[in-house]
């Protein structure tokens, strides 16, 4: 007689559960939830608990929630749950997405203002040339408002130039902001949406972010009042060439700084730009890998090395931008108008202040509150224009590129194909006069000669 079979003490084992007991019998330790027992390994709870992709799912929707419209709507749901299922599958935890993120954030702060320092070498170059090459507004001198408008109007052209030769050695640099190019589909109808709208309040944030070189004048004018009310003018002139170039390097980094954070705050910018590139696992890998204070310098050098020979392929397409209708308007009317305006300005009161009898101190003093107040209205403008007359350059270089010649083709084919038909028409006509003419039966002759016509 067989034996009835023996019920075990102990509760069944779970089939998932299994993977751990066995382990727990051979007397190897297992790690706490969340983390990995090999270092560099997936936590084996993490690419299979429901929960982790639910909230990585809650994080990306999060991310893309500002752009969502019931238009693309079902694309960036689809974007969503790709992107959350990929992380999943790399092991990662929305915990993690957010500590990476804040990484990218960190880095972009001071790949900012290191692009802000590099974009404002130029005006620094051309404040430098401005003061120590003198022919530049040489046949401009006795005409202040000419000399100013030269003085303007030239910073802003080798501005434009250079940014157009430094373009490739900057372009997508950062993590949380990528080239339309780069991005899905969806994202680059979103990213141009953002660029768009709410023109007047870009101007304006475009406007008060140049305040940082007022910022940059009100110290350059104390300097000078210093040291012209010490009795020394030929320092207080190096200072100010000095406050002209560097300093003008700092403001503009300052610059990159107050319109990233309108950037942010507008969704022009943000975590959104990395998941929304379709290379974007590659990114977040090099992201989650890299060292914050080597790579950059290592990426640096890397665009630096390169600079030489996008100066040889880029210069002169720069150049051609210096005409543009965006780079016309600003450079002419807001720098060139500007500097006319604050050198006729600075002018009179420095003349009104002589003639009341200020001292040497006194009269920098009033110089440099004029120029603080003018070059404020001078970088406002400035700054509102080209946000406002960009989108007008490419809307008139889109109808002259593109709408222009489609529709110029378009009706020299329908003038062409109407001028065939009427050809053929006409062609027509004429043979089938010819064929009645030919096919008319000849009239009798008449008895006296005459013929029936």
């Amino acid at each position: 007689m067989s034996n009835p079979p023996r019920i075990s003490s102990h509760p069944p084992v779970l089939p998932e559960l299994a993977f751990e007991v066995e382990r727990r019998n051979q007397g190897i330790q297992m790690q706490p939830l969340g983390h990995s027992a090999i270092a560099g390994a997936a936590p084996v709870t993490s690419v299979n608990d429901p929960q982790v992709l639910l909230d990585l799912e809650q994080k990306m929707a999060d991310i893309f929630a500002p752009h969502e419209t019931p238009a693309n709507k079902q694309a960036l749901g689809a974007l969503i749950k790709d992107r959350a299922g990929q992380l999943q599958v790399m092991g990662q935890t929305a915990d993690d997405v957010e500590r990476f993120l804040d990484k990218a954030t960190r880095m972009d702060r001071v790949t900012l203002q290191a692009l802000g320092a590099m974009g404002s070498a130029p005006f620094a170059v051309a404040s430098v040339l401005l003061d120590k090459v003198p022919d530049i507004t040489e046949r401009a001198a006795g005409h202040l408002a000419y000399t100013g408008f030269i003085g303007g109007a030239f910073s802003g052209a080798i501005d434009t130039a250079a940014r157009g030769v430094l373009a490739r050695t900057t372009h997508d640099s950062m993590w949380l902001k990528a080239p339309a190019e780069v991005l899905e589909p969806v994202m680059q109808q979103a990213q141009e949406a953002r660029g768009t709208e709410n023109l007047g309040r870009r101007a304006l944030d475009s406007a008060l972010a140049n305040q940082t070189f007022s910022l940059r004048n009100i110290a350059r004018g104390l300097v000078a009042t210093a040291l012209m009310g010490t009795g020394h003018p030929k320092a207080a002139a190096a200072a100010d060439t000095v406050f002209g170039s560097a300093g003008g390097m700092a403001a503009c980094a300052g610059y990159a700084l107050a319109t990233r954070r309108s950037d942010l705050h507008a969704h022009r910018a943000g975590p959104e730009y990395l998941f929304g590139r379709q290379d974007w696992k590659k990114q977040y890998e090099t992201l989650r890998d890299c060292s914050t204070t080597r790579d950059p310098l290592i990426n640096s050098g890397k665009r630096l090395a390169k600079l030489p020979l996008d100066i040889l392929t880029d210069t002169a397409k720069s150049l051609s931008s210096v005409i543009s209708a965006s780079s016309a308007t600003a450079n002419g009317l807001a720098l060139g108008g500007g500097g006319a305006l604050a050198t006729v300005a600075r002018s009179m009161v420095k003349g009104a202040a002589a003639k009341a009898g200020y001292s040497s101190a006194a009269i920098a003093a009033a110089d440099g509150a004029t120029n603080v107040a003018m070059s404020a209205m001078t970088f406002g403008a400035y700054g509102a224009v080209g946000v406002l007359t960009n989108p007008v350059s490419k809307a008139a270089t889109k109808t002259l590129q593109d709408d222009v010649p489609a529709k110029t083709m378009s009706a020299a084919s329908a003038v062409a194909e109407g001028l065939s038909s009427a050809a053929e028409a006409g062609a027509n006509a004429v043979a089938g006069l010819a064929n009645r003419l030919r096919q008319r039966p000849a009239r009798a002759a008449d008895p006296q000669g005459g013929s029936e016509v």
